[in-house]
Parts: structure tokens; C-alpha cells; sequence
């Protein structure tokens, strides 16, 4: 983990990415410094967010876009200079190949959302949230936070 650059939720569509990612954003702007407060609405209307944060004097940028490798590729530009980036993406095609475009095998870390067997269930993406978070620490302290 000390190599991690980027923690990668992956998932087939609908299955909770943005909305874990979001509460994620939620969890940590009640925490730390928000040094970034922005949208991928120049690219296009969506409800994606970019946010980012100073935890433990390291700069960790989140950013909720998935589905366009576009945008993707837009935030992974924009949060070159971060010390861990976490974003969203299919499992396979033009936005998964984005984050391979950007790291090595090694500084990447993929996390499967799988989709809960009801429609919609809150809990299931409280509790990836909050298993994200968690990690999103272990990796922070194993570079040294």
C-alpha cells in the first residue's frame, strides 16, 4: 500500500459508486480541510463532484465521475500533483484505461462495488463509505502520515 497513488471503485452502472463516493466527500469534509470545491458541469450536466482535502498534511483528491473517460481524465489531470486520488469507473473500457494511462500497475488499487440485490439500499453504500474511509487511512499511514 505504500505505492498506492490512486484507490479505484469499480462496478458496473448503478450499483452505488457515485453515491459511496459522495458519502465518502461527506464523511471527510466533516474532518478536514476542503481545499477544492468544484464540478464537472464546464464538460457536461452532471451530478459528479471533484473535492479535495488536506488529511494528515497530505493532499487526497476525490472525484466522483465514472461513466466518461473524459472526465476521468480530466480529474486524474487536475489531482496530478495529490498523494492519493480516488475516483470511480467501470470495469472495463475507455475510463479504466484512463487511470492505466495515468499510474503504474503498482501505485493502483481496486475496490469492486458490487450491487446490492435490492433496488436501492442506503446501509450498503453507508457501509462501502465507510470501509472506503477506513482504507483510505490504512493507505495514508503506510506513507508515513
Amino acid at each position: 500500500m505504500k505505492n498506492t497513488k490512486c484507490i479505484v471503485v469499480l462496478g458496473k452502472s448503478n450499483t452505488g459508486k457515485t453515491t459511496s463516493l459522495k458519502l465518502l466527500i461527506s464523511s471527510l469534509s466533516k474532518k478536514y480541510e476542503d481545499i477544492l470545491h468544484s464540478s464537472y458541469s464546464d464538460i457536461r450536466v452532471t451530478n459528479d463532484v471533484i473535492e479535495g482535502f488536506l488529511i494528515n498534511g497530505y493532499k487526497v483528491g476525490i472525484m466522483t465521475e465514472g461513466d466518461m473517460d473524459l472526465c476521468v481524465k480530466y480529474g486524474l489531470t487536475f489531482f496530478k500533483d495529490y498523494d492519493l486520488v480516488i475516483g470511480a469507473s467501470h470495469l472495463y473500457g475507455k475510463t479504466i484505461e484512463e487511470y492505466f494511462n495515468h499510474y503504474k500497475n503498482d501505485e493502483l488499487l481496486f475496490l469492486i462495488k458490487p450491487k446490492s440485490e435490492i433496488i436501492y439500499v442506503k446501509s450498503d453504500n453507508d457501509s462501502f463509505a465507510k470501509k472506503l474511509e477506513e482504507l483510505l487511512m490504512i493507505t495514508l499511514s503506510s506513507k508515513g502520515c
